[in-house]
């Protein structure tokens, strides 16, 4: 059986905004939900409303949550181990480049491929 379940909502200014969503050919906004959750935040904080903001916090960490494991899935965001090994090929590309050119060049490219590297393993 095919059916289309659909939110029906009194306020016809609302509804018209739901159908407007749900014509999106954007499966997933969360950006948008996550900027619209903190939003909200807000407006819980202003209106004395602590549960509110509380639960709606819990929210915004799901949110983040989804958001960050659907940019994993998308190969959007990479591993730690993953950018070190591409700055350890970029290294290994500029050593091959520069071998030679000079009296002193592997201790200068020692010293800088230890700066690279010590700079991406402390990032957050």
């Amino acid at each position: 059986m095919n059916h289309e379940e659909k939110y029906l909502l009194e306020d016809q200014k609302r509804q018209a905004r739901l159908d407007a969503f749900n014509q999106s050919e954007q499966v997933s906004s969360l950006r948008q939900e996550i900027a619209m959750t903190r939003m909200l935040i807000e407006e819980a904080i202003n209106a004395n409303s602590p549960g509110l903001a509380n639960n709606l916090l819990s929210t915004l960490t799901k949110l983040q949550h989804e958001h960050e494991t659907a940019q994993l899935r998308a190969g959007e965001l990479l591993a730690k181990e993953k950018i070190l090994q591409l700055g350890q090929r970029m290294i290994d590309a500029v050593l091959a480049a520069f071998q030679g050119s000079c009296p002193d060049w592997e201790d200068r490219m020692q010293a800088a491929s230890q700066r690279l590297l010590l700079t991406m393993e402390h990032q957050p």
